[in-house]
């Protein structure tokens, strides 16, 4: 399983990842499964991800990354930047509200719609690293927000975070 669309729950305690991609991807066919796993850190939650597929779950295609609504943005975005599975060049999301898993779970592999979503000029798409940047350099950055309506996600206008809102 290739995952596309990569949800994460980051709270002082534990990190959940939600992973899903579209069906056909990476030579499969049908529905696609949306997996999550949780761990104490980062490294802990990739790894029980990367075990629950039945042949291979790999992080190396992420091309959109939806936060649950109460994830803290700077350590995500760091985390990203470290770890080359993750992706530079990933579009950034947030959760209306609640969890990226409760978002994710029961829409299907969702890359083909967030790549919808960008393409008919919903939203201003902006990447890992640009979102970075834009918090660094002017102390915010506006992010695409995410709702789920029915079985597909929907946008759900844009958030301001503050660099501020990262430093507690």
């Amino acid at each position: 399983m290739l995952v596309q669309v990569l949800g994460v729950d980051w709270t002082e305690g534990e990190v959940t990842l939600t992973g899903a991609s579209d069906p056909g991807a990476g030579g499969g066919t049908g529905d696609v499964p949306v997996l999550s796993a949780s761990g104490a850190t980062l490294e802990e939650a990739e790894a029980a991800l990367k075990g629950m597929g039945e042949d291979y779950v790999s992080l190396t295609h992420v091309a959109q990354l939806i936060l649950g609504a109460e994830t803290d943005l700077a350590t995500v975005l760091k985390a990203a930047l470290e770890e080359p599975a993750l992706g530079q060049s990933a579009t950034v999301w947030f959760s209306e509200e609640g969890s990226a898993q409760v978002l994710m779970d029961g829409v299907g592999g969702g890359a083909k719609r967030l790549s919808s979503i960008e393409l008919n000029g919903k939203v201003k798409p902006i990447t890992v690293l640009q979102s970075m940047m834009q918090l660094k350099e002017r102390g915010w950055v506006e992010l695409p927000v995410l709702r789920k309506e029915g079985e597909t996600l929907a946008p759900a206008g844009t958030r301001l975070v503050w660099e501020a809102e990262n430093e507690e």
